[in-house]
């Protein structure tokens, strides 16, 4: 990084200071994932997300069906969430929490959501989607259609991290303009996570393909941290100050009121070849699929 750049980043570092700032993806909950073993350990995450200027997070736990996932119990979930809350207050530390779950694509999730065995952000509508490490992007437009027309909004969890968006970022395009949000992750901008995944984030950025920052938190410290000022300082140096501030204020607050968002307006990356084949709601509108 060149002198005028560190001196960029402080610049913005100064910037997002008292800035209330919305984290819709974290591992706090204790004991039941890959996220911290214990309270003592969820509290010292805590401390670090408000310490990173978060006022308040959204609990994620790994759904049903995923790997990482321990317990996946909706009432142990909620019990968990009024229990952190308490311990959070006790301990006086300035973080509001908000109950939902990252899911895992799967058969049935529509009806699940309805029967309240899956979990959206708190009240609202919207829900958070783990992006598939091993995708078909067809199943997954198709699983997204489903959720959509049952009027669940879709923010897709980390799609920098999927190789095939990695080598095909414009894949996200069609998804976009069908209202999907794209949820980068704060250790990807920051570099925590190392250079390929910065590149790709910041192309995902720049392009208006990332619409939420968020730190997909599992520990304090570390390559899991929360990482979100320094994510928010560099992207705000990629698409200005006002844009990386909705992308954790007002984007997120409005997902979570079930309000009115803006247009989407994705631009394809023009450096990445395309196959040329329509997406599948291409072909649906088409009348070749049904």
């Amino acid at each position: 990084m060149s002198y005028n750049s560190r001196n960029c980043l402080r610049h913005h570092k100064l910037l997002i200071d008292g800035c209330v700032m919305y984290d819709l993806h974290c591992h706090i909950l204790p004991g039941i994932d890959d996220g911290p073993p214990d309270w003592t350990t969820a509290l010292d995450l805590a401390r670090s997300l408000a310490a990173e200027g978060i006022t308040h997070v959204a609990a994620t736990p790994h759904g049903p069906g995923s790997s990482q996932a321990r317990h996946h119990d909706p009432t142990l979930l909620r019990e968990l969430v009024m229990q952190l809350r308490q311990h959070i207050q006790r301990s006086r530390i300035a973080l509001q929490v908000t109950l939902g779950t990252e899911l895992v694509l799967d058969i049935g999730m529509v009806d699940q959501l309805r029967a309240g065995t899956l979990l959206p952000y708190g009240s609202s509508r919207a829900i958070l989607l783990e992006t598939p490490s091993h995708i078909v992007f067809e199943h997954l437009e198709r699983a997204i259609f489903e959720l959509q027309l049952a009027g669940h909004r879709v923010v897709l969890a980390h799609p920098e991290r999927t190789r095939a968006i990695q080598d095909n970022p414009n894949m996200l395009v069609p998804l976009v303009e069908r209202g999907v949000l794209m949820q980068i992750t704060a250790g990807s901008l920051s570099g925590l996570h190392g250079d390929r995944l910065r590149e790709v984030a910041t192309q995902l950025l720049s392009h208006d393909l990332a619409h939420i920052i968020a730190s997909d938190a599992h520990s304090p410290a570390g390559t899991r941290a929360p990482a979100m000022r320094d994510a928010l300082a560099y992207a705000s140096m990629v698409v200005g100050e006002e844009n990386a501030r909705a992308m954790v204020t007002t984007i997120p607050e409005t997902l979570l009121n079930d309000g009115p968002l803006p247009a989407l307006s994705p631009r394809p990356i023009a450096a990445i070849a395309t196959s040329g084949r329509p997406s599948w709601w291409q072909r649906r509108r088409q009348g070749a699929v049904r």
